[in-house]
């Protein structure tokens, strides 16, 4: 059937997978405004997550705000936008290509007996350390930004790049809604920006590892099985608390898409899961860097 993605998207508003055929659907709901239900919809869904304790009461009225706040569709071709969105995910390779290469930072230095040198070097204990930590933040840098804007500069020159202002409500079929009031060129800019805190967040926490440890193969062990472990967690059925601390880990963070209602509820404000995580790992970003920083300069060589 021609466009039967834009009908499934349509349909999902009315029907949100009842499992009723398509044009059953639209026989059915004939005349029925289709902003409305879509702002039903998501009530509904919001409605089930807070019963389910994913969400409280409060978190689903700020979703359901959100959801109103949605504008009018404008449909075009998007597929070269609909496939770099897909695929964003894979950047957790990218993490691992990162972890890799700043696992040596300090740990190489244990392990070579050259810490024994470098530290009592003028400059050993203060500048030493923040070359490194500043040559880590640049790598991490310049291998997410260049990979991930590579392969999907690709796919748009391959698909096109017809589309970045639609929105990004058409991305796909789904039983919740897309609550984020963006376009498909301000969602990529958004997962860009996401992809490349969380591999600074954990570029950060292999630099911490590798002060601690004494070699760089422990230290891509123990990252790896943080990137990885998670994955095999399912979130549901965790309780509301145990659920939300899954969330922010970055493998659970890369499968982030746009039609997420996960939210945190801080000092009376409502954060959305985009938000949170940004915060968070931008925070841990930063903390474990200083982090390795100290326990680099008070490493004693004679150990």
């Amino acid at each position: 059937m021609p466009r039967k993605d834009l009908y499934d998207l349509i349909a999902r508003a009315y029907d949100n997978w009842a499992g009723t055929e398509t044009i059953a659907v639209f026989q059915e709901n004939l005349g029925r405004d289709f902003y409305q239900a879509r702002r039903e919809a998501g009530k509904a869904y919001t409605a089930r997550l807070e019963m389910q304790g994913v969400v409280t009461a409060e978190e689903a009225a700020y979703w359901n705000a959100r959801n109103a706040s949605v504008e009018e569709y404008s449909y075009g071709y998007r597929k070269g936008w609909e496939c770099v969105l897909n695929n964003m995910p894979w950047g957790i390779l990218i993490m691992m290509i990162v972890c890799v290469g700043t696992a040596p930072v300090f740990a190489g230095e244990y392990q070579s007996k050259c810490d024994s040198l470098f530290l009592c070097m003028k400059y050993g204990k203060n500048r030493l350390p923040m070359a490194k930590i500043i040559a880590a933040w640049l790598y991490a840098s310049l291998v997410y930004l260049g990979i991930t804007l590579l392969w999907s500069g690709v796919i748009l020159l391959y698909l096109g790049a017809q589309g970045w202002e639609l929105p990004v409500q058409l991305l796909r079929a789904s039983s919740a809604p897309a609550s984020y009031n963006v376009t498909f060129g301000q969602a990529f800019l958004l997962e860009l920006l996401l992809g490349y805190v969380l591999t600074l967040s954990i570029m950060a926490v292999t630099l911490w590892m590798s002060s601690v440890f004494k070699n760089p193969y422990g230290v891509i062990v123990a990252a790896f099985l943080l990137l990885i472990v998670p994955t095999f967690l399912l979130l549901a059925g965790q309780g509301y608390v145990l659920y939300h601390i899954l969330s922010l880990l970055p493998a659970k963070i890369m499968d982030f898409t746009f039609f997420d209602y996960t939210a945190y509820s801080v000092g009376g404000k409502v954060l959305s899961c985009l938000s949170a995580d940004l915060i968070v790992n931008g925070a841990a970003a930063v903390l474990f860097s200083a982090a390795g920083y100290g326990m680099f300069r008070r490493h004693q060589v004679n150990q």
